[in-house]
């Protein structure tokens, strides 16, 4: 099986995302190998031939350092093209660039706009993020009713973090009626 791995990947650009996962974790028979994981996650992202992640895959390890340079300035281009190309993990990872300040100047609105994106595509992760934003007031008028509906809403998506920040809020009446018993379950 990894023999066909390696070969869908050297001769159709197919699976290298997957071959790089092993790579990074030393996994399937293979030595950990950052640097080839990092070739194999650059591969997957300009020929677009990876799953929906794969360019935040090479951005994390542009961002780390991992198997070569650290580059953060290029990770932000990385997740700006592939987030343009409607890559909602891409999207959600150049919005906590954006929020936190890393390798770009801090801008919670972009930030907010970022997740919106992702959210609105049907990824858990950006309404989580999102959820955040109008729960801590983050470049934005805190908006509990929305930071709930959110936080519900990544936690329908299977976002675990989402389930236990919806469970909190019911717990807490925050965003709606105080609500303990159905908080249980989150």
């Amino acid at each position: 099986a990894l023999a066909q791995l390696k070969g869908f990947c050297d001769s159709k650009g197919l699976w290298c995302d997957s071959l790089g996962d092993l790579y990074a974790a030393g996994a399937g028979g293979l030595a950990k190998d950052p640097a080839e994981a990092r070739r194999l996650y650059e591969k997957a992202c300009a020929d677009g031939t990876g799953h929906t992640g794969t360019c935040s895959l090479y951005a994390d390890v542009l961002r780390s350092g991992a198997g070569g340079a650290k580059d953060v300035a290029k990770a932000k281009d990385v997740l700006t093209k592939a987030c343009d190309h409607n890559d909602f993990e891409a999207c959600t990872d150049l919005g906590f660039l954006y929020e936190d300040g890393t390798g770009v100047a801090r801008d919670a609105a972009k930030a907010r706009s970022l997740y919106e994106k992702g959210c609105n595509m049907g990824h858990a992760m950006s309404c989580n993020a999102l959820s955040n934003v109008y729960a801590n007031a983050i470049g934005t008028p805190a908006d509990p009713v929305k930071a709930a509906g959110l936080a519900r809403e990544a936690c329908e998506g299977a976002f675990a973090a989402g389930c236990g920040s919806y469970g909190i809020m019911l717990a807490r009446g925050i965003g709606s009626a105080k609500d303990p018993a159905n908080a249980k379950p989150y």
